[in-house]
């Protein structure tokens, strides 16, 4: 929604966007915003994120990526702005990446970090309230969501959406789906953090909650007395993916992304908000996001596809 509709909104109506929110919602604008960060603050703290390309204007360096790279590597190449899984593909070869439209190329994880041997992905719910002074809210539950095919590093499968992705919108169309009716217990294809997560580590509970974190290592041969083995995977997983966003919580962090977000978004959000308060004598949008990540082996958390609106909910845990 451009901002112009945003200052057509009468006194009654609400929405979930902001004004300029593409620089974070779409996938192109998302990845060349997080470079600039990664550029003027380094890889150590912004390399959470895959080697990204965006066509056409990245051509030449990803011909030279595929140049430099074996063989056998991956890429994942997506549409710039879309969702549900439409238009991705896995490649292996530069002739594969469309020519006459926009995409985004990132390398495809060597080594995903697997939970019974299938892929997954964690979604993590984002409400913002401001833009300027930035402020946002991360909820402390959230979902994960499987691949319906076990996971393959062969180079034969590279076309199974079923095994590559996670999206659910792809995998409900594999006969092999299982959907998840007890938002309790830790079976199907989707998963509550809750869930999946009931038994805490030394250390983790502090984290979660917002207090003083603890740096500590998580190894995937640990496990608890009680509760199967995907529970003790899928519980190192998600606690190294919100050590990410806890860590990342900081006043120096929110400065950095305050940067980023600068001049763009927060132009837009400044031009729209001082009439629209005017007129509403409130805020007249409650954005909430969804973060999407996966993980590698070593359980490193992994910025997948970026902030986007959430879909539509197909179940009563897909709800705050």
């Amino acid at each position: 929604m451009k901002s112009q509709g945003f200052k057509a909104l009468r006194e009654y109506q609400k929405l979930n966007h902001y004004p300029g929110s593409f620089q974070i919602g779409r996938k192109d604008r998302l990845w060349r915003n997080l470079s600039k960060m990664q550029v003027h603050f380094g890889k150590k703290e912004f390399g959470f994120f895959p080697q990204t390309y965006c066509l056409p204007y990245d051509s030449k360096l990803l011909k030279r990526a595929f140049e430099d790279g074996s063989t056998k590597q991956k890429w994942i190449v997506k549409p710039p702005a879309s969702a549900r899984g439409i238009g991705i593909k896995v490649i292996s070869k530069l002739t594969q990446v469309p020519k006459k439209r926009p995409v985004i190329v990132q390398r495809y994880l060597a080594r995903p970090y697997l939970i019974n041997d299938s892929k997954f992905d964690m979604r993590v719910y984002v409400y913002v309230s401001s833009f300027d002074p930035l402020r946002l809210y991360v909820f402390e539950d959230g979902l994960a969501r499987f691949a319906s095919m076990k996971y393959s590093s062969s180079m034969k499968h590279l076309a199974n959406k079923f095994m590559h992705l996670t999206n659910y919108s792809v995998n409900k169309r594999n006969a092999d789906y299982q959907a998840n009716a007890d938002d309790t217990v830790c079976q199907g294809h989707k998963w509550t953090f809750h869930e999946g997560g009931l038994l805490l580590m030394e250390g983790e509970k502090e984290a979660l909650e917002g207090k003083e974190v603890k740096y500590f290592d998580l190894y995937p041969e640990r496990s608890y007395k009680e509760g199967s083995a995907a529970q003790t995977h899928f519980r190192l997983a998600e606690s190294q993916f919100y050590r990410l966003l806890n860590t990342g919580m900081t006043k120096t962090n929110l400065v950095k992304v305050e940067y980023v977000l600068n001049p763009d978004l927060v132009h837009h959000f400044r031009e729209c908000r001082e009439s629209l308060k005017k007129k509403h004598g409130e805020e007249f949008s409650y954005p909430v996001l969804a973060f999407h990540g996966t993980m590698e082996t070593n359980i490193k958390p992994i910025c997948e596809t970026g902030l986007k609106i959430p879909g539509v909910c197909k179940y009563k845990w897909d709800t705050l």
